[in-house]
């Protein structure tokens, strides 16, 4: 108001004596556990102090955790979250495309990245920003395929402990990383001991191969000529662009309290149906769909816990206008009194979170599966994501699948279902083909 404030130096950075990390993971990947339990080895090995916040999603699996770590020599009194880290770590690579992590990186600081694309694929996907950042700031960048080694050990998705080894063997400074090593697996066993030894050595093996699997991409120093505008998708929709695309970058606390009135929050309620626009893209493998082995039972689509996968009908008109990547992944329907419908599985990779369910409810892969343990007819099966992105915009326009519509009530042969004139079973089967009674009797579904 008078005109008479001083201004704010953006680059000022409160001097600090201790270190101090930020973890970016995947709700449910163990990230904050392992975080949890490295405070506790560099508190209890080294006698530093430390300190612990942790962040989480509504969500809470496959929602965004941020772990802040510091520890130091003297007491630490820092009551806030870090924003000027010495070492980052991003345990799932997508989040390098919509969330700003390298500004939080101090001068000179380390970032570890869990990916596997190779170095070359990598440096031409990042964002500008995101290089010249990392020349900016000096950055050491190392990479690891943490999901690909956590798979080896027979960890499955759960890549924390990995990534915990990892982050002591590039900051042996804390401690000798032989030293860590011991003290991770004794930690790895006092928690899993009651779930056996073999859950353990699992562990043990994980830990293993972190410190194995990593290596160092080049910061370029021309990056920091790059042109670093910032890009932001505007869907039309006001809520949208407004409140819950700010939230989901991350930049929740700096919406005014205007915004919330704005959009009648006030009273702590939001607005339904808004997930489809997020494409969040959190899995690192998702259902490929083979029509060769398909036998059309739907089960795929009822068992899909967030209906990313569906199945649809086309009739000649759609198929002929459908692209070709629809197009390359039909077969004729079963159990319609139209036998000119195409039939297809359509997968929306980016929304998908590659639990697998799809995969092991399928009946065409448990009896493929039982004839031979080793069968590769499988109908569906777990790709990387990455390879099937661009399958996904091929068949999409606009956030809509395009040419792909729901099952059509009157292209069943038995529409008298009691189910079926029931508007809100009707509006749900309709969507996602549930039913197996509804099909034809010569379906081979109902021949077994």
């Amino acid at each position: 108001m008078t005109h008479l404030s001083i201004p704010v130096d953006e680059t000022f950075k409160i001097a600090q004596d201790y270190t101090s990390c930020l973890f970016y993971g995947l709700g449910s990947d163990g990230t904050v556990s392992a975080n949890k339990s490295s405070i506790k080895i560099i508190g209890d090995a080294t006698g530093q102090y430390a300190q612990a916040y942790f962040q989480y999603d509504s969500r809470k699996a496959g929602g965004t955790t941020r772990s802040h770590l510091r520890f130091g020599k003297n007491p630490i009194h820092s009551e806030y979250y870090v924003k000027n880290a010495d070492f980052i770590s991003c345990s799932l690579d997508t989040y390098i495309f919509k969330f700003d992590i390298i500004s939080n990186l101090k001068v000179g600081g380390t970032f570890l990245l869990n990916t596997n694309m190779d170095d070359a694929t990598l440096i031409a996907s990042m964002p500008n920003r995101m290089k010249h950042l990392l020349a900016e700031k000096k950055a050491r960048f190392f990479v690891i395929d943490a999901n690909k080694l956590a798979l080896e050990a027979g960890m499955g998705r759960h890549t924390n402990t990995t990534l915990q080894a990892a982050f002591f063997y590039l900051n042996q400074q804390i401690m000798p990383y032989k030293e860590a090593e011991e003290w991770m697996k004794k930690f790895a066993k006092k928690t899993y001991e009651k779930k056996g030894m073999d859950v353990v050595q699992k562990n043990y093996d994980a830990i293993d191969k972190g410190a194995q699997g990593m290596r160092e991409v080049p910061v370029d120093p021309e990056w920091i000529k790059l042109d670093i505008k910032k890009v932001i998708e505007d869907t039309g929709d006001t809520y949208y662009d407004e409140y819950v695309s700010v939230i989901d970058r991350l930049d929740g606390d700096e919406l005014p309290t205007s915004a919330f009135l704005k959009h009648e929050l006030a009273d702590g309620t939001m607005n339904e149906n808004i997930t489809f626009r997020q494409k969040r893209a959190i899995a690192d493998r998702v259902p490929l769909w083979n029509p060769q082995f398909c036998i059309e039972c739907n089960q795929c689509a009822f068992v899909c816990p967030h209906a990313t996968i569906r199945p649809y009908l086309l009739d000649e008109k759609e198929v002929e206008n459908a692209p070709e990547v629809v197009k390359a992944g039909l077969k004729p329907a079963i159990g319609t009194a139209d036998k000119t419908l195409k039939y297809r599985i359509q997968v929306a990779t980016m929304d998908c979170i590659g639990c697998g369910l799809c995969v092991s409810e399928c009946q065409a892969n448990k009896v493929a599966l039982m004839k031979d343990p080793k069968s590769q007819n499988l109908a569906l099966k777990m790709v990387d994501a990455k390879s099937q992105f661009a399958e996904q915009e091929g068949a999409t326009v606009h956030g809509s699948l395009r040419c792909l519509r729901r099952l059509r009530r009157s292209s069943l042969l038995s529409p008298r279902q009691p189910a079926l004139r029931q508007r809100h079973a009707r509006r749900q089967r309709d969507r996602l083909l549930l039913d197996l009674l509804r099909l034809h009797p010569a379906h081979p579904v109902r021949q077994r």
